[in-house]
């Protein structure tokens, strides 16, 4: 009987270890953290090693970290960001959402599929879910070729992905809308960039804005390698 409650009490005590967040220097981790390491005058050391070291890694996890001393850098293995085109960059102004659905043209500046789209999202003041719609015309009218939706709650760039990957063309001209439900109230960065000649920035009803919204289009990534950050 002893045994047993010996097991019993090891047992519940491994599991609580395992589950339970960690701190070092900290009796309090944060909430979103499973290791908080607070200090005020040491830092954290990842691993060091050269690049024949690293190389030899097997099968390394997406987002592992090493600092490699050849180059003297830290580096991360990730996916390789896929290409963007199509876009609307350098966020100047911002543009109240949602007034009125959106409706943006565009013209890719080249051919291939598009994986995800990037919203700047620059004021939160109800969040919520928005979504992205792709179609095969200039107006937001015709065959749609893709949708996302993402509930947005937090500030910055909100990256939408496709379940399924649309082609697109050049030279040829689509559109996208981006539209909400419920209570959702935010503020979505613009740009003053044209993302092709004659296209824009319109709301539902044909009211036009000086401005583009801030957008990219994003390609599937490419294979993972080492990046240095």
């Amino acid at each position: 009987m002893i045994k047993y409650f010996s097991a019993v009490i090891v047992f519940l005590i491994t599991h609580l270890v395992a589950s339970a967040q960690v701190g070092i220097g900290t009796t309090t981790p944060d909430a979103s953290a499973q290791l908080d390491v607070s200090s005020s005058q040491k830092g954290f050391l990842v691993p060091r090693m050269t690049t024949t070291q690293r190389n030899n890694i097997q099968n390394p996890a997406y987002g592992l970290l090493i600092y490699n001393t050849n180059y003297g850098e830290i580096q991360i293995y990730n996916p390789v960001p896929g290409p963007s085109f199509g876009n609307s960059a350098a966020p100047t102004n911002n543009l109240l959402f949602p007034a009125n659905a959106i409706l943006h043209s565009f013209a890719p500046t080249f051919a291939g599929s598009i994986a995800s789209m990037d919203l700047n999202v620059t004021e939160i003041i109800t969040g919520g879910t928005l979504t992205i719609t792709v179609y095969n015309s200039n107006n937001g009218t015709g065959t749609v070729l893709a949708t996302a939706s993402e509930t947005v709650t937090s500030l910055g760039i909100n990256r939408f992905f496709f379940s399924s990957l649309p082609y697109l063309t050049n030279p040829s001209v689509y559109s996208f809308t981006v539209t909400t439900s419920g209570a959702t109230s935010l503020r979505l960065g613009t740009t003053t960039n044209n993302s092709y000649s004659g296209g824009g920035l319109y709301f539902f009803g044909a009211v036009s804005s000086v401005y583009d919204l801030y957008f990219v289009c994003r390609g599937p990534s490419g294979a993972a390698q080492w990046i240095s950050l």
